[in-house]
């Protein structure tokens, strides 16, 4: 039985009594103050009313029962798994309580987050919104000064980073591995993505071969090393899609990447549903992001003129892609899974301007 009783070095402690054979008493040295107990014991199959009274004697602390051992434990250990054990250093023949001394046992997260491409504006906001759902949320990118940036910006307590090239299967791996050991995952956003080559006249056969990579292989990596932990937690995965997997806007290895993301987040749905794992996937539209600085700076009305093409008249915000995310991830989107979710301004509805040629009409 577990009790709270008092303070301990400033912190409250928990006293638990087991039953234990008559034995010489090892004081630890404990600054306890105001402690009395009842104890309730299980001595040979029978409920046995036990009192302790602790003692003060030049600041040490004595138990007074023959028949149980004690273990004290901070309250931390109740929130973050550790304990705290007195060290044995004196032995008293007129008492029974043995206290032992165990290593801290390591802090562990019940909740952990990761985010690809963590050190980006889109990941940095998607972090920031999962920080409010979770014990960690881990940034994963291959840009260690960007995610260091990053970190500083969210603030290192409840934020952390892994640099990893999540094309590489075994770094990916090892990745993993380093999150594991912190807790267990929850939420797997796969956001990482960028392209490069604007049209297939442009594209060569490696460069088709690092958009896909980086835009579907990489999310399936990422599934697989992390899939046994989202199993135990019933957890969810997020891909960030975009609208270019659903209809051609140009950037087609891009493109041909995030339709095939789009189907792999089905796949996940169905073939994991049994886990209770659910997938889901987002398809922005033009995101204010610092990729389109240099087309600011070739012409600065450049988001004027992609506006132009969205019912909403605006662009996406980073931080619209990162409310989806945290709706998807949350108990709210419990019946949720194997959906696309464009958050695009309207552009995948329809287009004003063509409707406003076809019909003539001044009400587009």
């Amino acid at each position: 039985m577990v009790f709270d009783i008092g303070r301990f070095r400033r912190q409250d402690v928990i006293l638990q009594i087991s039953p234990l054979t008559p034995q010489p008493v090892r004081r630890g040295r404990m600054a306890v103050e105001a402690v009395t107990a009842v104890i309730f014991a299980d001595a040979l199959a029978s409920l046995v009313s036990l009192y302790l009274t602790p003692r003060y004697q030049n600041g040490d602390f004595t138990a007074s029962h023959p028949l149980s051992s004690c273990q004290v434990f901070t309250n931390a250990a109740r929130e973050r798994e550790k304990s705290c054990r007195l060290v044995p250093d004196e032995v008293n023949a007129d008492y029974g309580y043995i206290i032992t001394t165990v290593p801290p046992a390591p802090q562990m997260a019940s909740s952990i987050a990761i985010v690809t491409g963590g050190g980006g504006d889109i990941g940095q906001a998607i972090a920031l919104k999962l920080g409010a759902t979770h014990d960690l949320v881990v940034l994963v990118d291959i840009d260690e000064a960007k995610t260091s940036v990053a970190l500083d910006r969210l603030g290192r307590e409840k934020f952390g980073m892994q640099i990893c090239d999540i094309t590489d299967g075994e770094q990916v791996a090892e990745m993993a591995r380093l999150v594991l050991s912190k807790g267990a995952v929850r939420t797997l956003v796969n956001n990482a993505g960028g392209t490069r080559a604007f049209s297939l006249h442009d594209m060569t056969p490696e460069q088709w071969r690092d958009e896909t990579s980086l835009n579907l292989d990489a999310a399936f990596l990422c599934l697989h090393a992390f899939q046994d932990s989202l199993k135990q937690t019933r957890g969810s995965v997020i891909n960030i899609a975009s609208v270019n997997g659903l209809s051609v806007f140009g950037n087609p290895a891009y493109s041909a990447a995030k339709a095939g993301l789009i189907h792999l987040t089905r796949s996940i749905a169905v073939e994991y549903g049994k886990f209770g794992i659910r997938a889901n996937a987002v398809a922005p539209g033009t995101v204010r992001t610092a990729p389109w600085e240099s087309r600011m700076k070739a012409n600065p009305d450049v988001f004027r003129d992609v506006a132009q093409w969205y019912p909403l008249e605006r662009i996406v915000e980073p931080q619209d892609v990162a409310n989806a995310v945290s709706f998807l991830s949350s108990n709210e989107a419990s019946a949720i899974t194997g959906v696309c979710l464009p958050v695009d301004c309207g552009l995948t509805a329809g287009q004003t301007a063509i409707a406003r040629t076809i019909t003539q009409s001044d009400h587009y």
